[in-house]
């Protein structure tokens, strides 16, 4: 099944009852890592919330002011500062400073003075959820793309967008991993065979972009990894042991 962005909102895909793939990257740890994510979201961070903002302001750019709000104060020390942000968070915005605002709006704008970024990110559905049955596992799945346009698009911020030091990135944040499972959740969603391509963008000035199709080659071997790893859930859920990283091995 695939959902448009617009119809289900995030709150809503987190609440679905299958495996996302931060969550199952987790089992490249252990097993017991796994099931404590599950259950314990990772923190929110400045990191975080910036890169969710560049993804507002690139891929949404309407909803910007609706889910963001900058904080009018210059820390949280006191009480009435503390109060007002939680108003804010209950009433569903995340709080920001003027400077990450400040540094999506340029974003925004490198983006848009790059061609081919531009071309990739101009047009398309964002954050579309994707829901489907792993065939091999039956286990239940879900994916939420940062854009579908003919291509499965996902926006990556980065230190530096720079062939060598995005790659290393990319190879150690597992996101040949991730594209792969994406692309063949939306195949088993909706029938799609879509390329796969990354756009990165610089999270300090000079704010430099990059564009990069990943090749099948390399996705095939971020396919064998996650099919490991849902085997590897399969396995110990049917057993319902979660081992930790030494529980069945010396070092």
């Amino acid at each position: 099944m695939l959902i448009r962005g617009s119809i289900m909102p995030f709150s809503e895909y987190v609440a679905l009852d299958a495996i996302n793939m931060t969550t199952l990257l987790a089992m490249l740890t252990s097993p017991k890592e796994y099931l404590y994510r599950k259950t314990h979201p990772r923190a929110d961070t400045a990191a975080y919330r910036l890169g969710r903002l560049a993804h507002c302001a690139l891929l949404d750019p309407m909803r910007l002011l609706e889910d963001f709000i900058v904080s009018p104060f210059d820390s949280f020390r006191k009480q009435v500062a503390q109060d007002w942000r939680d108003e804010q968070t209950a009433a569903g915005k995340t709080v920001i400073t003027q400077v990450q605002m400040q540094a999506a709006r340029e974003m925004q704008r490198a983006v848009w003075a790059h061609p081919i970024a531009k071309r990739h990110l101009l047009e398309g559905d964002p954050e579309a959820t994707f829901t489907w049955t792993d065939p091999r596992t039956g286990l239940a799945c879900k994916g939420r793309a940062d854009l579908i346009n003919g291509s499965l698009i996902d926006l990556k911020t980065t230190r530096h967008p720079h062939p060598e030091a995005f790659g290393r990135d990319a190879i150690r944040l597992s996101y040949h991993v991730r594209m792969s499972y994406y692309q063949d959740g939306i195949r088993h969603a909706s029938a799609q065979e879509l390329p796969v391509v990354l756009v990165a963008v610089q999270s300090s000035p000079p704010y430099d972009c990059a564009v990069y199709p990943i090749t099948e080659e390399v996705l095939d071997e971020g396919r064998k990894t996650y099919e490991k790893l849902l085997d590897e859930v399969r396995i110990c859920a049917d057993s319902g042991n979660w081992p930790g990283v030494c529980e069945d091995k010396e070092i």
